[in-house]
């Protein structure tokens, strides 16, 4: 129910119940004054009737009365005449005028139930004159005649006089009163009932203080309100550890921009930023000294970009940075460089000095998506490519960089169900003594082999398994299938060593040893049958727990080759650090051996492994004239094409029947 049909009602109730009573009182008094009215002239006619009685003897006295008549009638406006009748005829009246009895008449000694009504409705009012003629009673009637436009007239002017007072006067009081609480009361009210709904326009002060308590209670209580609402909505929208704009914030800030680029046919650079390496910085200096880096570069990139872009962070390290009014790619580029190199050259941490180098993927509106899942989709993809290609830098979208992202995706779900579908199998590619020409050994490679008979090349999706962890499942398969086909191999040939390929990521697993050492014993295996092929991103950091794994296996009695020396952070440091009992040089050094570098490099190592006393296997040998010089420079076991590729288990089997394996071990 509304203020104003509340008092609506109120004041229609009061008005029916105030006017009834008034209505009741009204006709009450008219009542009153007309039986007053009545009683008077039934009293004039009675003192008149009597008067006359006693003073006349004839009809002639009756006559000689005239000056009374008229008297009386002179003195009551409402009597018009006075006559004496003898049955019919009339004897006197004091208006010439009635010569006749009235036709409505009453006896005053009969009661008046209604004396308005009478009043208004009756013409006269009648008793009996009595009086002695001689000895005889005469009989007469004495008449009021009365004047109905002079009691018309009165009762008229009482009721405009009761309409007056009791009605408009009233009514004038109640209208005042209802414009003064419509003023006072109804409006103010209705104005607190607007700011409660809206409180957007504050009502001004009231003079009834009770409204303005509630007024000034309300004000204060939406004021607190609309304060919490705005700190809500910013924390909504705010990153607490950075202070910059979050995801949300984000969303609503490119829906905005989306709209305005549309208008006006523009486009902007949607920056998708992540520091590189930052869990080595959580890791070993903490998650505090971590959060103190993210506020500090969050402070830096403010600086940097200018105020009518935008920055938000959207996760642990990363962030979006959104560019506009650049004038050409290329200075959109030296904005993005200013950028990494900020953060590049400044001092996190305090006293620590950390450097941060960053990753950014660059996608552009209209062109590389035109909503906030296709920008960040766009922008993630270039991203990476930057970190794929090296770290500290910046890619730019393509659809031919889509292309290859949607085609490992493809690869990241097929090899998974590859494994459920086994379809992986494992190749051996023989290694050789480079002087007798014995099959010494061989390494185990794995293909995928699909079930239309199509080869997915290691190269193609061993990157991609290592990038997304696969490697770790792929990799326990690979160690049992060897194992379980070395089972066979070392009762037909007890010196034949198997060289498996261990990645880092495998290696490093909490429960690679154990599962290791169930696996030989499982398969009876002799330690000395099994070479662990490992790569130098092992050897990067070195601590105890790196060590302490190498250290472990030589304990089993496996022996360690060190894989692609050369090609990756190699160092003579961790040769002597991390023990290994064989380098594998990599292709790439046996391809360039004729040049002088390249020939350098490849007897430098040779020299330097005989001094360690660590065997030396050279990889992709594909022609006679590398063999040769190989054997030459000191290298006695190889490995390539010109001896075998690497072959399906049956083919490997017949290949070594072929060459009469002999069990010769470069050990």
């Amino acid at each position: 129910m509304t203020i104003y049909r509340f008092f609506g009602i109120v004041s229609l109730l009061v008005g029916v119940v105030s006017y009834g009573l008034i209505i009741d009182y009204f006709y009450g008094q008219r009542d009153q004054t007309a039986q007053v009215i009545l009683k008077d002239l039934k009293a004039d006619l009675s003192e008149l009737s009597y008067t006359l009685s006693k003073n006349i003897d004839s009809d002639d006295d009756i006559i000689g009365s005239r000056a009374q008549l008229d008297w009386v009638a002179a003195n009551n406006d409402f009597i018009k005449a006075i006559s004496i009748f003898d049955g019919p005829r009339l004897i006197i009246s004091s208006d010439p005028h009635h010569l006749s009895v009235p036709e409505k008449v009453q006896s005053i000694s009969e009661t008046v139930v209604h004396p308005y009504r009478f009043l208004t409705q009756k013409q006269a009012l009648m008793t009996n004159l009595r009086f002695y003629q001689g000895a005889e009673l005469k009989r007469y009637s004495l008449y009021i005649s009365l004047d109905p436009t002079e009691i018309e007239a009165y009762f008229v002017e009482g009721e405009q006089k009761f309409l007056i007072y009791f009605v408009l006067l009233p009514s004038l009081l109640v209208l005042l009163v209802a414009m003064l609480m419509h003023r006072y009361l109804v409006t103010p009210l209705r104005r607190l009932r607007q700011f409660a709904y809206y409180h957007d326009r504050i009502p001004p002060k009231q003079r009834l203080r009770e409204i303005e308590s509630i007024r000034y209670s309300m004000m204060n209580t939406f004021k607190r309100l609309d304060n919490e609402q705005r700190a809500l909505y910013r924390n909504a929208r705010t990153d607490s550890l950075s202070g910059l704009s979050n995801r949300q914030a984000l969303q609503e800030y490119l829906k905005q921009t989306i709209a305005d680029s549309e208008k006006t046919h523009s486009e902007f650079a949607f920056l998708f930023l992540d520091f590189d390496d930052f869990k080595a910085v959580n890791d070993s200096l903490g998650h505090d000294i971590g959060d103190q880096v993210i506020r500090e570069a969050s402070n830096i990139l403010v600086s940097e970009v200018r105020h009518h872009d935008f920055i938000a962070r959207v996760g642990g390290d990363e962030f979006v940075i959104i560019l506009k009014h650049y004038p050409t790619i290329d200075a959109l580029g030296k904005e993005i460089s200013d950028l990494q190199m900020a953060l590049k050259t400044a001092d996190l941490a305090g006293e620590m000095n950390i450097h941060i180098n960053t990753s950014i993927g660059v996608a552009f509106y209209p062109k590389d998506g035109d909503d906030y899942l296709s920008l960040m989709q766009k922008a993630d993809i270039a991203m990476f490519q930057a970190k794929r290609e090296g770290k500290s830098r910046y890619h730019f979208y393509s659809e031919l960089l889509n292309d290859r992202v949607q085609r490992n995706i493809y690869l990241d779900k097929a090899m998974r169900q590859a494994m459920l579908n086994d379809e992986y199998r494992l190749f051996y590619q023989p290694k050789i003594d480079l002087d007798t020409h014995d099959i010494v050994g061989a390494e185990t490679l794995i293909r995928w082999i699909q079930p239309d008979g199509k080869i997915i090349s290691p190269v193609e999706f061993i990157p991609l398994a290592e990038e997304n962890g696969f490697i770790v499942e792929l990799g326990h398969w690979v160690l049992e299938s060897a194992l379980k086909q070395l089972q066979i191999w070392q009762s037909q040939c007890p010196d034949f060593v198997l060289s498996i390929n261990v990645a880092t990521k495998q290696l490093l697993e909490e429960d690679f040893l154990d599962r290791f050492r169930e696996l030989m014993a499982l398969y009876e295996i002799q330690p000395k049958n099994v070479d662990l092929e490992i790569t130098e991103y092992l050897f990067l950091e070195q601590n105890e727990r790196n060590t302490g794994i190498i250290d472990e296996l030589r304990q089993l009695g496996v022996s360690i080759s060190l894989d692609d020396f050369g090609t990756g952070f190699s160092s003579l440091s961790y040769l002597k650090k991390f023990y290994v009992d064989q380098i594998k040089i990599d292709k790439a050094f046996i391809d360039d051996y004729q040049s002088e570098s390249g020939a350098i490099f490849i007897e430098t190592i040779i020299r330097m492994s005989e001094s360690l006393k660590k065997h030396i296997i050279a990889e992709g040998v594909e022609t006679e004239q590398q063999a040769d010089y190989l054997r030459q420079a000191g290298c006695h076991y190889a490995q390539g094409f010109l001896f075998s590729k690497p072959l399906p288990l049956a083919d490997f089997e017949a290949y070594c029947q072929q060459k009469k394996l002999l069990c010769h071990s470069p050990a």
